[in-house]
């Protein structure tokens, strides 16, 4: 190959390339009178919560965890509308029972269908900075209180998976 054509092919490429990148990022179109505006959509990702033991000490013992969810994230608020739920993972080292909440007295619980705890009020508005605030109440059954337990680390892991809903 000639090298005269060295710079003619590395601007082809790079003209390709950009092409190709503007077609890639998400994004929506605003139409007003005069022009169209491209935005590329901010969305909130999904989030795991850790719990680890040592929270309860003993059988018979109960911690509740509070815990917030935003569409917020370093000062922007999430473009897009949004639905949310929830799935909870252990280690079943020790019998915890657990219970996601909506009030710090968990007298309003949500109810898993299929590994998923969800509720038709888990949503956030497009553009409308919103949190929400649940709580996890984990009891150590006063029944199970054998000594194999006794040097035992668990864990429960609380996952937040974000769904574009617009």
């Amino acid at each position: 190959m000639d090298k005269k054509y060295l710079p003619l092919i590395i601007l082809l490429f790079l003209l390709a390339l950009s092409l190709l990148g503007r077609n890639i990022q998400a994004k929506y179109i605003n139409n007003s009178a005069n022009d169209d505006t491209a935005k590329v959509a901010l969305m909130a990702s999904d989030t795991i919560i850790d719990i680890t033991s040592p929270l309860l000490s003993e059988p018979g013992s109960t911690d509740i965890v509070p815990f917030v969810i935003t569409n917020k994230s370093e000062n922007k608020v999430c473009e897009v509308a949004q639905t949310y739920k929830f799935t909870i993972d252990r280690s079943n080292n020790i019998p915890f029972e657990y219970q996601l909440c909506k009030d710090s007295n968990c007298t309003e619980t949500i109810s898993e269908t299929n590994g998923y705890y969800t509720d038709a009020n888990f949503k956030f508005d497009a553009g409308v900075e919103q949190s929400a605030q649940y709580y996890l109440k984990i009891t150590w059954p006063e029944n199970q209180n054998d000594a194999s337990y006794a040097l035992e680390v668990d864990y429960i892991r609380v996952k937040v998976e974000i769904i574009q809903i617009n």
